[in-house]
């Protein structure tokens, strides 16, 4: 179990985040990279994240089945714990303020820091395909955006979305964790969440969690449980660590590449969305399943 593993995905995904934050309470190494493992592991999976690759080879995909196969090797065979409801609430969590990172005047935000994610394994390939999936995901974000506003919902506004976070007090309780005494996979799951927040493409809604007295204690506790924790941004004065020189201009060469041959990027990008529609474990799945 101490062995290392590698997660294929960048620290701005709070499902790639979720799943860190499992190994590390876990004491797993880990590796992060941001390319899939292979032709035929895009193949199958195409872009969307997290994948982990355990010391033996084995891949497991999407976060909620990674915290089961956590929990069964590191001894607990009744898994996670986690249920479909909290599944689709996390999922709705997500929705709530993800539209928001690109949103008016973010563009530029929102390109700079996938230009500076960085990979444990350097720039090379690992740059390149992470400018393949900035496209990816900032045109799924302006299709996301063209679809709340075709239903009247404007999604740079977090209102609403702060009102749910009474929903995931109340869970709370008096309980220091959402795991009871200790945290769980729950705590993992949503502590992912509030790294993506914290990582600085949306802190009106970083700023609607701490405001929320419950959860914003939750997070103290949690911040000292993590203090250990690399990819730790809810901590003040902790930022990510940012990609290498080389590495950015290796991202933005691709991007500018990527424009100049664009019939054949968005044949690329088309190909994988196509895949991710035939994915089950993309974002927003289990939320269309249960509508």
């Amino acid at each position: 179990m101490n062995e290392p593993v590698t997660v294929y995905g960048v620290d701005h995904s709070p499902w790639v985040q979720g799943v860190c934050l499992a190994l590390f309470r876990h004491g797993i190494p880990y590796r992060l990279v941001s390319k899939p493992f292979g032709l035929r592991a895009y193949l199958e999976r195409g872009m969307v994240m997290p994948v982990v690759r355990w010391s033996n080879g084995d891949c497991t995909s999407d976060s909620f089945v990674i915290y089961n196969e956590l929990a069964t090797r590191s001894g607990a065979a009744a898994g996670s714990g986690l249920s479909v409801v909290d599944q689709t609430d996390l999922e709705r969590f997500f929705i709530g303020y993800v539209l928001a990172r690109a949103g008016p005047g973010k563009q530029w935000s929102f390109l700079t820091a996938w230009a500076q994610m960085r990979s444990d394994r350097g720039g090379g390939l690992n740059s390149v395909f992470r400018a393949l999936l900035y496209l990816y995901f900032y045109v799924l974000i302006l299709v996301g955006r063209r679809q709340a506003f075709a239903k009247a919902r404007t999604p740079d506004r977090f209102d609403q979305w702060a009102d749910g976070l009474e929903q995931w007090a109340g869970r709370l309780g008096t309980e220091p964790f959402f795991g009871g005494e200790a945290p769980g996979y729950l705590d993992d799951a949503l502590f992912g969440h509030v790294q993506c927040l914290a990582s600085g493409l949306t802190p009106e809604a970083f700023a609607c969690i701490r405001s929320n007295d419950a959860l914003d204690g939750w997070i103290s506790r949690m911040n000292q449980r993590c203090i250990d924790y690399r990819q730790l941004y809810s901590l003040d004065g902790r930022r990510p660590v940012v990609a290498t020189a080389g590495d950015q201009l290796l991202f933005y060469a691709t991007l500018v590449v990527g424009i100049a041959v664009f019939p054949v990027t968005m044949i690329v990008l088309a190909e994988a969305f196509r895949r991710r529609s035939r994915n089950p474990n993309r974002s927003g799945e289990r939320l269309t399943r249960r509508s």
